[in-house]
């Protein structure tokens, strides 16, 4: 225990003998207790005896000037503060088991929405970054806790009780400065102590205690912070290396009123200074808020001199130059890339923005309070001026100032995106049920200034609040908010200004367009409303009139009543050759409303799909498909093409009209149709000219319809949502797994056509395959993956069975076998056409059938080895389904039939080192590690764990991962 310094000096010299003990019992009783929050807070820096002895160092250098006007109760009060003030965060094991349980745990979660999510994602248990950040919240308050635990005699002075004072010290080194005004920080306590300035010293000696004592590189090199596993660790990192590299403040030998501390570092990295000087800039907000209470304090401490600015010149970076380098930008060029043709290619693209953002709104409020929307209103009009105004109202969830503030006028994000929106989903109860938005960048706003000079915006939120209005003007960097009680704008309409705040909850936004300057008309506004929506979830009217009928009807009504068969004739555009005698061809209606069974998807289709003649010549198969060449472009929508091959080779080439064919109207409307699909009511781009979004699966096979999705079911769209990107894995799952239910039940009652259909995959999404990596981790993002709904379907590549006929089959002891070809990782992703069946099928076998695998030359014999739920080993999930497998037979074969063997070393230690791997040699690891089972050499894979030894950075892998490869192509250890 130190002598504390100038304050012991006071203590000694003002306070009785038994005063002076109580200090140091109760110092004594700090100084363990400090011991206790490295085992709560490993990664934080030291908050022991050596932060409370820097602080009372640091409290004696700030009251140096007027030292002598200190009383024995103030020195007193400011060393047990400084160890006491922290104390709150030594917590014993039953007492962090206990917060989930805590009243003020839930209150911290009703105030901190993250924290909320997370806890609720955790199945309601806390998870470890959730109690660090509760804790740390909290310590200042469980000052107290310590105190009351502390014999009471100690905490007094003369006799007096000073717990209640020395608590409120404590406690207020964590409010804002601000709350230092406030009349309960006595100045006269006892005639002897002003809590005010007490609490003064408490936070500007705790915040200027910055140098390398407080984190010693020994338990840093220990801890591992580096490697920075969490959001959590890499804080704690930054923390620490901020104090590594500082050696403290210099205080002047004389101090006068707003004297400057020169301050002192050695930084190796640039970041590391630029995290110091920021935190420099906060110290010195503190030191002028505190200034500025100091004027409120005792006569005898008011005007003291106290610290005002920062020298940094000390500050020394090595092997660097610093400076605030950094990304600027400009807001002219920074507008004009949102809303310019360099983003946008549709100058009405705002109309599909705003749409959006109303049926979004809409749904939101449905989804989290159950209102029934009465529907979008679209209005518009020219005003007087020869101005154009397209104005969209809304009665969704709205907004007041914050989400104005934080969200509407946030360029980048998404409200929707939030925790904060999250939380309100789990607070509703209905987190359980998938809301999705397209929108995901938050610059749909921006888009109005495409065509628009002039924004206007009123809003009410639902959950209560005060309603606000917004004036935007293109030519000016501010804008104008109004909220409820202020006498705000009107807002414009069709027939004339309306009122400035909307009386129920809900959003208006109206955009003036300059028709000189952007040549639209009114014509073009009122043309262009409908062609964005598609099967909104709400009836939308433009001008009072209903603007969505047209494709309600797409998705509600079956494209034809009923399955029928037809014969085909070659009619008159037949190549010389066409043989088309005897083939028919089934047209077959898919209600996906009526019959997917998937709550996410809705939609007609309707498939055709060609019969096999009763005597099919070896080698002869007929395909169906619609004309694609440039010179037959003007048939894409009225015929199909029957093509005859033999032997591989075409022999002829039949087109038939659409019109001649079982519901054939219907399919040539939907070929006509550039947007056969929706998302949430907003109609999605279509592919290439060249490429239909639906496709028949097989060469026999043939589809026309309309899908509409909603949900999770999102595709991914570029940032101006007028290209696909990319389909994800569960839009691909639902479509395939709905158009298969649909197709059983269509074909019920009809023998013939339930024997000719081969297979029941019969639908392709031909979109750019998924970007994300082909792994167990993505795949599982797929709800129907994931409860089961895939289990029961029966695959081809199961030899027409299911994964529960698989299981069946063990139990009854009957042959279970699966003969798998996993598809390769490298040819999944970022492919024009993404390989469903050869990916669900090992997606089936991995999440819900426990096999081993039988090693053959050149396909994977795998065999159901128990009826048991598959076990995988940990880290699988960064690699693709099937990946690793357990072999029969030597646990030295590491690879064969283009899988890895699960018992193999270099497979167990891939897994188990697949983060470390990712994040230190990611580009390695994506080319080969990852796709081990897919290489075609062995020296390619043993190169690249020698470059892992050499980085130093992932545990080494063992000899045994080293391999050769025999004639047949095996891997085996070396």
């Amino acid at each position: 225990m130190g002598d504390w310094g100038p304050l012991g000096d006071v203590l000694r010299a003002k306070a009785s003998d038994r005063d002076r003990a109580n200090v140091k019992d109760l110092v004594s009783y700090a100084r363990e207790l400090l011991k206790l929050v490295r085992e709560t807070f490993p990664a934080y820096t030291m908050h022991d005896e050596r932060h409370a002895e820097n602080v009372i160092r640091l409290m004696g250098r700030l009251a140096a000037p007027r030292l002598d006007r200190m009383t024995g109760l103030e020195a007193a009060l400011l060393i047990l503060a400084a160890y006491f003030h922290d104390a709150g965060m030594a917590y014993s094991p039953s007492e962090i088991a206990a917060i989930g349980e805590e009243d003020e745990f839930q209150a911290f979660l009703d105030g901190h929405d993250e924290a909320y999510v997370a806890t609720q994602r955790n199945g309601g248990k806390p998870p470890e970054a959730v109690i660090e950040q509760y804790c740390r919240s909290r310590h200042a308050d469980r000052a107290r806790l310590h105190l009351d635990r502390c014999d009471r005699r100690l905490l007094q002075w003369e006799g007096k009780s000073i717990i209640d004072q020395l608590e409120l010290i404590c406690r207020s080194h964590n409010e804002p400065a601000a709350a230092l005004h406030e009349p309960r920080f006595r100045t006269d306590f006892l005639y002897q102590a002003d809590l005010r300035f007490c609490a003064i010293m408490l936070r500007l000696a705790d915040i200027l205690d910055l140098d390398d004592t407080r984190a010693p590189r020994v338990i840093y090199e220990h801890l591992g912070l580096a490697a920075h596993t969490s959001p959590e660790v890499a804080t704690s990192d930054r923390e620490w290396h901020k104090h590594l590299a500082s050696r403290g403040f210099e205080f002047p030998p004389a101090p006068r009123p707003n004297y400057t501390l020169q301050f002192s570092a050695e930084s190796a990295d640039p970041g590391d200074e630029h995290h110091l000087r920021a935190f420099l800039k906060v110290i010195e907000d503190e030191l002028l808020q505190c200034r500025i209470v100091a004027d409120f304090c005792d006569e005898r401490w008011r005007g003291v001199p106290l610290p005002a600015e920062i020298d940094t010149a000390g500050i020394r970076g090595d092997g660097y130059k610093y400076g605030e380098f950094r990304f600027e930008l400009d807001r002219a060029a920074v507008l004009e890339l949102f809303t310019g043709e360099q983003l946008y290619d549709d100058p009405c693209a705002f109309v599909r923005e705003l749409l959006q953002n109303a049926l979004d709104a809409v749904r939101a409020r449905e989804h989290l309070f159950g209102h029934e929307s009465s529907g979008v209103r679209v209005s518009c009009w020219e005003d007087d001026g020869g101005y154009l105004w397209l104005r969209v109202d809304d009665d969704g969830i709205g907004m007041d100032e914050a989400a104005l503030r934080g969200y509407f006028l946030r360029v980048g994000r998404s409200f929707y995106q939030s925790a904060e929106f999250q939380a309100a989903m789990t607070r509703s109860g209905r987190a359980d049920r998938p809301f999705g938005v397209i929108s995901r960048f938050g610059i749909g706003v921006l888009s109005c200034f495409m065509a628009g000079d002039r924004v206007e915006v009123t809003s009410r939120p639902a959950r209560g609040g005060k309603a606000v209005r917004l004036s935007i003007n293109r030519r000016h960097d501010y804008f104008v908010v109004q909220e409820q009680g202020m006498t705000g704008r009107p807002m414009p309409g069709p027939s004339g200004s309306g009122p400035a705040f909307p009386r129920s909850p809900g959003t208006s936004v109206a955009v003036r367009i300059d028709p000189d300057q952007t040549g639209l008309l009114l014509g073009d506004l009122l043309a262009r409303v409908p062609t964005y929506l598609f099967a909104p979830p709400v009836p939308v009217t433009l001008n009072g009139r209903l603007a969505n009928e047209p494709t309600e009807r797409l998705i509600t009504e079956p494209m034809l009543d009923r399955a029928q068969i037809a014969d085909l004739d070659a009619g008159g555009t037949a190549e010389p050759g066409a043989e088309l005698g005897g083939l028919r061809l089934a047209a077959i209606p898919l209600d996906l409303t009526r019959d997917g069974e998937c709550d996410e998807i809705n939609g007609q289709l309707l498939l055709y799909t060609l019969l096999k003649r009763d005597r099919e010549e070896e080698g002869t198969f007929f395909a169906i498909g619609r004309p694609h060449l440039f010179e037959e472009r003007d048939m894409a929508t009225t015929h199909v093409h029957v093509t005859h091959y033999r032997r591989g080779r075409r022999r002829s080439r039949t087109a038939i009209a659409l019109s001649d064919l079982p519901g054939g109207a219907s399919a040539a409307g939907a070929a006509e149709r550039r947007t056969p699909w929706g998302y949430n009511g907003i109609a999605l781009p279509g592919l290439s000219d060249r490429q239909d979004l639906l496709e028949g699966g097989e060469v026999s096979n043939m589809l026309y319809g309309y899908l509409d999705l909603s949900g999770e079911l999102r595709p991914d769209l570029t940032v101006s949502r007028s290209t696909i990107r990319a389909i994800p894995f569960p839009v691909h799952s639902a479509v395939q797994l709905a158009t298969r239910r649909a197709l059983r039940k269509a074909v019920a009652g009809h023998a013939d056509l339930a024997r000719a259909i081969a297979r029941d995959s019969c639908v392709e999404l031909a979109g750019p395959s998924p970007a994300e990596p082909y792994t167990v981790a993505a795949l599982r993002a797929d709800r129907l993956l994931r409860d089961g709904s895939w289990r029961s379907e029966r695959l081809a590549e199961f030899r027409g069975r299911s994964a529960d006929q698989l299981r069946a089959d063990f139990r009854a002891g009957k042959e279970a076998m699966v003969l798998l070809l996993p598809p390769d990782p490298r040819k999944v992703n970022g492919r024009p056409r993404f390989p469903f069946d050869d990916v669900i099928a090992a997606a089936v076998l991995h999440f819900h059938v426990d096999v081993e695998c039988v090693p053959d030359v050149d396909i994977a014999m795998l065999t159901v080895r128990s009826d048991s739920a598959p076990q995988h080993l940990p880290g699988a999930d960064a690699f693709a389904p099937m990946f690793a497998v357990p072999f029969s037979g030597s646990a030295r074969l590491a690879r064969a039939s283009r899988m890895m063997n699960a018992r193999h070393p270099l497979t167990q230690w891939l897994t188990a080192n697949a983060g470390a791997l990712a994040e230190h040699f990611p580009a390695l690891f994506q080319r080969v590690l990852r796709v081990a089972t897919h290489l075609e050499d062995v020296s390619e894979l043993n190169a690249a764990l020698d470059r892992v030894v050499r980085g130093g950075r992932v545990p080494a892998p063992p000899p045994e991962a080293y391999l050769r490869q025999d004639k047949k192509g095996w891997w085996w250890s070396r």
